[in-house]
């Protein structure tokens, strides 16, 4: 029998029985050098075409792919991000800076997968190439597509922003040429969150890798009418469709001018605060009045972890409700937050918790710490009456016991040794244990509540919505988001499904705030039943179905009014009574501020002087109906119908959504004709503290080829023992 070997590999030929041991094992390892060849022609196919450098000419350094010739290797292009944050109030708008250089002698055409808040409104797009400034247009998705394909093959300079996810988004620039850079602007606006008495914003500056669950899709079935550039790692699947935009290249070590950002930016709150803090990157600030404006100690930092920003408001100035507005036309625009009200009792209702654990590949390192650290904590907690049991995943799930037990000092002794003993490694097939632990309902009197610990690194968020959705019943979904890069739009839209909160640990210093701060939100009593009485008729508010409020957690609402009504009021349920707040409103004319502040001490929020608007209201308005209307398609399947409406919001307030992008096109055509395009892929850094394990690609037959080899390689081994030591003749 002759095998065909893969180029660069000599034909070997099995002879028959009665070959030496030395000949037997050459068949062995080109046998298994055939079956792994896949492997290393899939990562060196992965890596663009480009100048081929030797390691030991690569100078300063850089990131080097293999390019399939020996001591030969390709050079990555470079990226640095320049982040410049605006914040004002309730609303931080942040301008981004993506530097695309080409350090190759090709024209090239670049794409680089970037994370941003998952409640982000982008809603501008600029392309500087040199002196020249090109303002990006807002067009439905397949027809920016086929702007930017234009423009790619007529040799024009185009950059096309796409949103993958609502925090997943891709910028791909087209002919870019030898030694050039580009610089890709864009512009986002996002409300700020505030929990347990404090104000924060997150920056996401790498992706963590995604586990791509399904079967692979053929080319035909591939999504899109138009070539787009998509390099990454994993392969479209029938559950992740999109997987090769949304699995960019990961590197754990970059040259040092490589995958680098700078931050800096204006904090009004418009009070005074107790200064900004950030718990992961050292900052320079300073303090004037209600504002204070700050930057990196460094000047630059590597892109491996988001970048958080906090601050508090000191005494006596912390904000009970607020309402800010915002003119467009002859819309006006609102946004009330309100602090949940203080309760006059402690109720300790007993509680059946489901802990369900991420112990996946991406959970390798720091995280796995983490979260057997915040499992620990959480099972402490837990009294006599209560009931639990706790749920493990990774490429398959288990539960510790057969049913949930009573917190006795067995039983969390039990579940204590069995968090100790949890190890990261395999896929993250997250349904089946999210079904499991939606499974049922508790008994009457129980509190029946799931806590989520994962870093949410998987790519078929939808489908685990859907299942939220349709098991959730009584249960009441909590998410724990571990590591330094976590999948923030997962945390907080399955908590949103789930009628809880998101709840995020990027150290190991952090675990125990992180988890006592959870404990209160879910042992603590709450404002149910909400509803909001705008005092005008003809309003639009989003989201529709107000949430309860959680201790520490406040409640932020957007619409849209016809006109400014004199005071807005919010009416519920606490300890089982009813409950009103007032809030007056502002008349247009006069600085937006706080009110019902506690001490009255606090200064006005800025606002424009002669306006008194708060900038990005509307924005964010159409962000919050945008988000509901894709939530209905979630429930209701996809229509025509829900489609036109959020490409006409969109269009109107120039969002990237699902099914609109920015595109910028260049008038003039800078490759010459006769020069060939080549694509190349930005990498990504590898989250700090990550170390993964396993194969992060549920589609991919990587690990079913080394299978296969390994077992080839065994067997062969056996044909070598056989055909050097035949058997003896049967006695006749």
């Amino acid at each position: 029998m002759t095998i065909a070997a893969p180029p660069g590999l000599p034909l070997q030929t099995i002879q028959p029985a009665g070959r030496g041991r030395t000949a037997g094992l050459l068949d062995c390892v080109c046998l298994l050098l055939f079956l792994l060849f896949p492997l290393t022609a899939l990562a060196e196919g992965a890596a663009p075409d480009a100048a081929l450098v030797r390691m030991e000419d690569a100078g300063t350094g850089t990131l080097l792919l293999r390019s399939g010739q020996a001591g030969l290797f390709r050079e990555a292009p470079r990226l640095n991000t320049d982040a410049t944050f605006d914040v004002n109030g309730m609303v931080a708008q942040v301008t981004v800076r993506q530097e695309f250089r080409n350090p190759g002698s090709d024209w090239v055409e670049g794409l680089y997968v970037f994370p941003l808040p998952e409640s982000a409104a982008v809603n501008a797009l600029k392309m500087h190439i040199g002196e020249r400034v090109i303002v990006g247009e807002i067009q439905e998705k397949q027809q920016a597509r086929k702007t930017y394909e234009a423009a790619r093959k007529a040799g024009k300079q185009a950059s096309l922003v796409e949103q993958a996810r609502p925090n997943l988004f891709t910028t791909s620039v087209a002919n870019l040429g030898p030694g050039e850079t580009v610089v890709v602007e864009i512009r986002y606006l996002e409300t700020l969150q505030y929990r347990d008495g404090g104000f924060s914003l997150r920056f996401p500056m790498t992706v963590t890798p995604r586990y791509i669950p399904g079967a692979a899709l053929s080319a035909e079935d591939r999504q899109g009418s138009v070539e787009i550039a998509a390099t990454g790692w994993a392969d479209p699947t029938d559950e992740v469709p999109d997987a090769d935009r949304i699995t960019p290249p990961q590197a754990y070590g970059l040259s040092p001018d490589t995958q680098m950002a700078t931050l800096q930016g204006r904090v009004d709150s418009g009070f005074q605060t107790e200064g900004l803090i950030s718990p992961h990157h050292a900052i320079v600030t300073r303090v004037d009045g209600s504002a204070s404006t700050f930057q990196l100690a460094s000047g630059m930092v590597p892109m491996a972890r988001d970048f958080i920003l906090r601050w508090k408001p000191r005494a006596g100035a912390a904000p009970q409700a607020a309402f800010f507005a915002e003119q467009k036309g002859d819309a006006h625009y609102g946004m009330l937050m309100l602090m949940p009200p203080q309760s006059r009792t402690v109720q300790h209702l007993p509680r059946e918790v489901i802990f369900v654990m991420d112990t996946s590949g991406s959970m390798a390192g720091t995280s796995i710490q983490q979260a057997r650290q915040a499992l620990t904590l959480a099972l402490q907690r837990l009294r006599p009456e209560d009931r639990f049991n706790v749920i493990e995943f990774n490429s398959d799930f288990s539960r510790l016991f057969r049913t949930p037990v009573h917190g006795t000092t067995g039983n969390l002794e039990a579940a204590r040794r069995f968090v100790d003993r949890l190890q990261a490694n395999g896929g993250t097939e997250m349904s089946k244990p999210l079904r499991a632990a939606l499974q049922g309902d508790a008994e009457d009197g129980l509190l029946r509540q799931v806590i989520f610990i994962t870093d949410g690194s998987i790519g078929n968020e939808e489908a685990l919505f859907g299942i939220i959705e349709r098991q959730l019943g009584r249960s009441r979904l909590f998410l724990v988001g571990i590591g330094s890069a976590p999948n923030t739009f997962f945390m907080e839209k399955a908590a949103q499904f789930g009628r809880g909160t998101a709840t995020f640990i990027s150290d190991l210093a952090e675990v125990s705030a992180g988890m006592a701060g959870l404990f209160r939100k879910i042992e603590s009593p709450v404002a149910t039943d909400l509803q909001v009485n705008w005092g005008v008729p003809g309003v639009e508010a989003w989201p529709r179905r107000v949430r309860d409020l959680y201790r520490g957690e406040p409640l932020v609402l957007t619409a849209q009014l016809p006109e400014l009504p004199e005071q807005v009021e919010i009416a519920g349920t606490l300890d089982g009574q009813p409950w009103t707040k007032k809030v007056r409103v502002r008349r247009p004319g006069k600085k937006i501020m706080p009110l019902a502040m506690k001490g009255g001490g606090a200064r006005p929020m800025r606002a424009d002087q002669d306006a008194g608007t708060a900038h990005g209201v509307g924005t964010l308005w159409a962000r919050n109906k945008i988000a509901a209307l894709m939530d209905r398609q979630r429930i209701e399947g996809k229509s025509e119908l829900l489609r036109n409406e959020i490409i006409g919001v969109a269009k109107l307030h120039t969002l990237v959504t699902q099914y609109t992008s920015f595109v910028a096109v260049d008038r003039t055509p800078a490759r010459p004709a006769d020069q060939k395009l080549k694509k190349r892929a930005a990498p990504n850094r590898m989250p700090h503290g990550s170390q993964m394990t396993g194969f992060p690609q549920g589609a991919t037959p990587a690990g079913l080829q080394i299978l296969v080899g390994l077992s080839l390689l065994f067997l062969g081994w056996a044909l070598v023992r056989r055909t050097s030591n035949p058997p003896a003749p049967a006695l006749a």
